[in-house]
């Protein structure tokens, strides 16, 4: 956990958090749906106004005279895309604004930008994050359902379904949620629920895309259901008639 506010953060931290697989990674910002970025230290570009059909317009005066740039530039989707690809690519220009462009002077090219220099913004991060991460339930009792054998869940208004290992791990940790300690040990999850995987991450690897909206880590070998702040521990005042979906299962 980073004790300090920062403004960009490497690519892989960020998927290491969230646990998006490369893939999803590779998809987004193939397709422009997410905008990564590198950090660079006087490096000399030209930076001026587009024509019409998108070329250096040369009667436009330039934004900027000549100069060295230092700090996060944006990255093209065609080098972004190249770079988780083939791990490096040689980049010549940089995202801009509409109509205007930021080119790597000749005389300082190639740049060569690898996997581990791709960052993103903050603003990015954020972006990111709220389209992979569920959103809060309308009604009180609809955070967490779930059948007699946790083989049907459903959470935050996702029905999943889960292989037997997969619904043994949700329903250990179902339950110590229940018991007002939610965090438990990865693989003493996985020891318990019988599997040969060796990480969570393997277990529910089928499950992808649904693993942001189901489980939640603490990236030093705890996980918890991603509704435990949510779920009423046994023992505490509850009101009347509230809704116990969150205290038992769901016989179906």
């Amino acid at each position: 956990m980073s004790l300090i506010e920062k403004e960009y953060f490497t690519l892989t931290e960020v998927i290491d958090a969230l646990g998006m697989p490369w893939t999803d990674i590779i998809y987004l910002a193939e397709n422009g749906h997410l905008r990564l970025s590198v950090l660079v230290f006087q490096l000399p570009v030209e930076w001026g106004y587009c024509d019409d059909a998108g070329l250096p317009d040369g009667a436009g005066a330039p934004l900027e005279d000549p100069s060295k740039l230092t700090g996060l530039v944006d990255l093209g989707d065609r080098d972004a895309h190249l770079i988780l690809k083939n791990g490096s690519v040689a980049v010549e220009d940089f995202k801009a604004k509409p109509k205007e462009y930021c080119n790597i002077a000749e005389h300082a090219r190639p740049q060569t930008f690898k996997k581990e220099d791709l960052l993103l913004r903050r603003t990015e991060r954020a972006r990111l994050e709220s389209l992979i991460r569920p959103k809060p339930a309308a009604k009180r009792g609809e955070y967490f359902t779930h059948s007699h054998g946790y083989r049907e869940i459903t959470i935050n208004g996702h029905r999943i379904s889960l292989g037997a290992r997969q619904a043994d791990v949700v329903r250990q940790l179902h339950e110590a949620a229940l018991a007002g300690n939610p965090w438990r040990n990865g693989k003493e999850l996985l020891r318990n629920a019988g599997s040969e995987s060796n990480r969570m991450h393997d277990l529910f690897k089928s499950k992808r895309l649904e693993w942001p909206l189901l489980i939640e880590s603490d990236r030093r070998g705890l996980y918890r259901l991603a509704i435990s702040d949510r779920i009423e521990i046994p023992g505490k005042d509850t009101k009347k008639g509230q809704n116990l979906a969150l205290l038992k299962p769901r016989l179906d």
